[in-house]
């Protein structure tokens, strides 16, 4: 993984393998110091991030590590179930559920996140959600 200048803080580190996808350089980084919950300059949560991305790997990694699942980010107004829901990343959606991701929970619009992916057209999506109790 190639690290730009200027990355010589923890949380930045656990950001960057995060993007990168790299579940087991992530998982390192945490056990030994990284912060699961670190954000970048723009307010998204390393975890926010790995959902976007649709990396099940690094979302699993954050979470065991600590990683909240019951916050909002502040740019989009979304919770991470939004973010899976929005992305269609059904298999996040599971994970997130099981560890207690709230599945009836309002964004910042006053959508669950089932609503979030029917809109979107993210039937399997919705169909985890529906599955996990929504």
């Amino acid at each position: 993984m190639n690290l730009p200048a200027g990355f010589e803080r923890r949380s930045n580190v656990v950001m960057a393998a995060t993007v990168d996808g790299c579940a087991e350089l992530l998982d390192w980084m945490l056990k030994n110091g990284g912060n699961p919950n670190a954000t970048n300059r723009k307010g998204f949560t390393a975890l926010g991030m790995a959902i976007e991305a649709g990396c099940l790997g690094a979302t699993q990694v954050l979470r065991a590590a600590g990683a909240l699942v019951g916050g909002m980010d502040t740019i989009k107004l979304l919770t991470v179930l939004h973010q899976a829901a929005e992305g269609g990343h059904h298999s996040i959606i599971r994970a997130l559920a099981r560890v207690g991701a709230d599945v009836h929970a309002r964004d910042g619009h006053g959508l669950t996140p089932l609503a979030t992916a029917m809109l979107r057209g993210k039937w399997l999506a919705a169909l985890e959600l529906l599955r996990s109790g929504a």
